[in-house]
Order: C-alpha cells, then sequence, then structure tokens
C-alpha cells in the first residue's frame, strides 16, 4: 500500500498541479487505510494471545485441594501420595494448597520438602495456631482451580472419593446440572462412639432443625465446591462447621454423598468433644441471627423489647392484685422468685445481645481493606512462582 502510494503521488507530480494535489489525496487516505490494517491486524492478534493466556490459565488447574495442617507430620506424605492417585482416576490438572496452622512436630519442614519435589503443591505456613476455620480461608483466597475440595490431614478422610464427589458437584441432581457444593457424610464413622459419635449426631440434629438444611453431617471436612461458594463465604472464628449453612444463605444449592472414613492411625484428635458444645450453640446463634436478622436487626431487638415491656406490665398486674389479697403471705415471696428469673433471663439476653453486637463489629474490622484474621508466615511452592 506504501508502495502504490509513492507512485500515485509520483505520477501526480509529474502531471501538474492539480494532479499532484489528486495524488497527496490518494496518498493519504491509501496510508489511513494501511495503518488502520496494521492496527485492526495488531488488535486481533493481540486479543488471539489474551485468549489463548485465558484459554491457558483455564485448563491449568481445574480442581483446588486445601488441606489444613496442624501437626501432622507422620501423615503429610502419605496423604499427599492418596491425592496424586485419586485425582489420577480423573486426568485433570490440579493443585494442592496445604495451609500449615503453625505445626510444631516439623510438619512445616515436611511441607517445605515436599514443595521442591512437587510441582502442584502450594504451602502457606501461619505464625502461629488460628484454628480450622482461618485455615480453609487462607486457602480458599488462593485456590485457582473452577473446583475447590476441602479435607482434613489426619487420613481419615478418604481422597479416593474426590472424583465422587465432584461428579455429583457437576453433573448430579435428577436433572444432571449438579449442586453448587457437596458434603460428604461419615455414615459409618470410626470413631469414639460415646465421645465424639453420639455429641456429632445431637449436634447436627439441632443445627438441622434450627437451620433447615438437611445435612447430616456438617463435621466432615471433604466437601467440594463451585469456586464463587468459596469466594463468598466469610470465615472467621469457628464457622468451619456451618459452611454448608453459609453457603445455603447465599443462595447456593447443597448436596451431600456417603465418604469413607477411616481410624486415626498416627498424630492425635485437635478436638474434644465436651469443649465444643458451647462453641457449637454461640455459633449457631450467630448463624441464626445472620440468616433471618442481620439485615432487619431492629425486628430481632424490638420483639425482645416488646415481649419484656409485656412481662413487666403482667408482673406488676400480678403484684398488685397478690399484694391486696395476701399482704403478708407467701404468695409475695414466690412472684419474688418469679421476678428473680425473669431478670436471669433478661439479663442473659443482654449478655447475648452484646455478643452479636461484637461479632458484627469484628466482620465490619476484617471486612477493611488489609485487614486479616490471621497472619502469613510465609508461602512457597508452585502456584506462588506462577504468573
Amino acid at each position: 500500500a506504501s508502495l502504490q502510494a509513492f507512485d500515485a503521488m509520483r505520477s501526480g507530480l509529474d502531471g501538474g498541479g492539480r494532479s499532484s494535489v489528486r495524488a497527496m489525496r490518494v496518498t493519504n487516505r491509501v496510508f489511513q487505510r494501511s495503518v488502520q490494517a496494521k492496527r485492526c491486524h495488531g488488535s486481533r492478534s493481540q486479543w488471539s494471545r489474551r485468549r489463548s493466556i485465558r484459554a491457558h490459565v483455564s485448563v491449568q488447574t481445574e480442581v483446588s485441594v486445601v488441606v489444613p495442617v496442624y501437626n501432622e507430620v507422620d501423615n503429610l506424605r502419605v496423604l499427599v501420595g492418596r491425592i496424586a492417585e485419586g485425582m489420577q482416576t480423573m486426568d485433570i490438572p490440579y493443585e494442592m494448597v496445604f495451609v500449615d496452622d503453625g505445626s510444631d512436630d516439623g510438619s512445616k519442614e515436611v511441607l517445605h520438602q515436599l514443595a521442591t519435589e512437587l510441582d502442584n503443591l502450594r504451602v502457606v505456613v501461619f505464625r502461629r495456631n488460628y484454628g480450622q476455620t482461618a485455615g480453609l480461608a487462607a486457602g480458599f483466597e488462593r485456590a485457582r482451580g473452577k473446583t475447590v475440595v476441602t479435607l482434613d490431614a489426619d487420613l481419615q478422610n478418604d481422597p479416593a472419593d474426590i472424583p465422587r464427589l465432584v461428579r455429583e458437584l457437576e453433573s448430579g441432581g435428577p436433572d444432571g446440572k449438579g449442586f453448587d457444593m457437596v458434603c460428604g457424610w461419615r455414615k459409618d464413622r470410626k470413631d469414639n462412639a460415646l465421645v465424639r459419635n453420639l455429641p456429632s449426631r445431637l449436634a447436627n440434629r439441632l443445627i438441622r432443625t434450627a437451620t433447615g438444611v438437611s445435612i447430616q453431617d456438617t463435621g466432615c471436612s471433604l466437601k467440594a465446591f463451585r469456586s464463587w461458594v468459596t469466594k463468598s463465604l466469610e470465615l472467621y472464628g469457628e464457622l468451619h462447621r456451618f459452611l454448608p449453612m453459609m453457603a445455603a444463605m447465599n443462595g447456593a444449592t447443597v448436596s451431600e454423598i456417603e465418604v469413607a472414613h477411616s481410624k486415626r492411625h498416627s498424630g492425635v484428635s485437635k478436638y474434644s468433644a465436651l469443649g465444643r458444645i458451647p462453641r457449637v450453640l454461640s455459633d449457631l446463634m450467630i448463624i441464626l441471627y445472620r440468616r433471618w436478622y442481620f439485615d432487619r436487626p431492629m425486628h430481632f431487638w424490638a420483639a425482645i423489647g416488646m415481649v419484656y415491656v409485656a412481662g413487666g406490665v403482667v408482673f406488676g398486674i400480678i403484684g398488685k392484685v397478690a399484694a391486696t389479697a395476701h399482704p403478708q403471705g407467701q404468695l409475695s415471696v414466690l412472684l419474688g422468685c418469679v421476678a428473680s428469673c425473669a431478670w436471669a433471663v433478661h439479663s442473659g439476653l443482654v449478655f447475648v445481645g452484646i455478643g452479636l453486637i461484637l461479632d458484627i463489629g469484628m466482620r465490619i474490622y476484617y471486612r477493611m481493606e488489609g485487614s486479616s484474621h490471621f497472619q502469613v508466615q510465609e508461602e512457597y511452592g508452585c502456584a506462588s512462582r506462577r504468573t
């Protein structure tokens, strides 16, 4: 195009003034067309490159396996091998994200060595022990797969069940459209029946009744999520027991399938049944408040206030009648006891309200830019080297 423009301009100059002007116009039009063609070609090439890069990234990681770790030094190598065996049947690219929650038994050193040996393992190390919820939150933030799978590092969950969870997630259900979250159900649980299984069953029944989410085993760590679900969860405290309920609150469809469960072969359990009861109950109150009244708190507190106002009026009337009919009888003593019970209940609800207010304030604090409820000491492995 440039050579044609030059020839046209040259012939125009040889032919006279008008011809030269005409040739200059032709030259300008030809030059502009050539520039536009180059820009169009460059933009198409650039778009093609971007599209190919995005396609490569999407193919690069299909499943992210997130594993919180706390003092499981004897189980890590075996667990990594079992995850590899389970994922091999799917024949898709995957990554492993191990989050060390302040271990002091040598787990960090084993994870560091594994990260140098494997090209699909990423390790996040906390500065101290923050709990399982913080470990999951850190893993969810760094997971790059379209599907995110979680499991414990104690080898009681079987990684061979991961393909079944992913299939149920992608194509389960009566319509074949799958779900947004699939939970594992340890139907044949291999823990102590009295100390672990019985309290867990009672807690699961209470949670099902209170929340309306029909999951048999909310405490099973083996779960599969679509990536948008993990990004929508606000995790802090010990809310990892309520992941199905929190996902359902965000509009996710939740299902469950039976999974295998094994006895712990090494290491010790990090939880006690009796110690979990008050924490589960307090977290359940938080979940219920967030589900029903978080966006309309006045409905909750106004209802409690009206109940106490009505109760005060009733007790006042009864006291007046009792004082008139039996000025020195035992009924006044009984009414005094009733009033004391009412005061105790009121004080308990006041403390519950203070706890809910502090919980809301904590969520606001952690949602501020740069705020987090855990501190990462170091991070290494495959994902940290990718661009």
